[in-house]
């Protein structure tokens, strides 16, 4: 398989006992997402100011959704400008840390549980044709899939952290059921 380049977005510090990668997760569709999430809120605030002051109570049950589909909105960009994803392996674990903001995901593995490291595609299907994302996977010792990483932007992100990770924890590269190569 050819060598992966390290991503623009990426930094990496390698050290005798340890391997850090981190990256940033602000792109360009977030500034996108600030204007989506004036307009939503501001017609929530419309929706409930007028809910409110007519006393139309059920107006306002049947918002709610919507106001936390809002309010997700808001903490989902917040995140996006200011978190970064940090991937720290020694020869004993691997930490997937997201932050400063609090995030699903982060994970602990004990490494000699990781029998090998994969990249997956996922293809949605949206009103502007297919979406793609993708996902960094180990294959525990019992034949396990469990997801490390979701919705790295491209298959370059995915596939150097696959291979920097192997490379550095002394994992042999092979063939896994279901894996994107590139």
């Amino acid at each position: 398989r050819p060598e992966r380049r390290k991503p623009d977005k990426f930094e990496v510090l390698r050290l005798r006992n340890s391997l850090n990668i981190s990256y940033k997760w602000f792109s360009s569709m977030y500034v996108f997402l600030i204007f989506f999430a004036v307009f939503w809120n501001g017609f929530m605030a419309f929706w409930y100011y007028t809910a409110i002051t007519e006393g139309i109570w059920a107006m306002g049950l049947f918002g709610l959704i919507h106001l936390g589909v809002g309010l997700f909105l808001i903490y989902f960009i917040i995140a996006g400008f200011f978190n970064s994803t940090h991937i720290n392996a020694t020869k004993n674990r691997l930490q997937i840390k997201h932050k400063p903001i609090w995030w699903l995901g982060n994970k602990e593995v004990i490494i000699s549980h990781i029998d090998q490291l994969f990249c997956k595609e996922k293809v949605t299907e949206g009103k502007n044709g297919k979406n793609y994302t993708y996902h960094l996977y180990m294959v525990d010792v019992t034949d396990k899939h469990i997801k490390l990483l979701s919705n790295l932007e491209t298959p370059e992100y995915a596939l150097y952290l696959e291979q920097e990770l192997e490379h550095f924890l002394g994992i042999n590269n092979r063939r896994v059921s279901g894996e994107y190569v590139g």
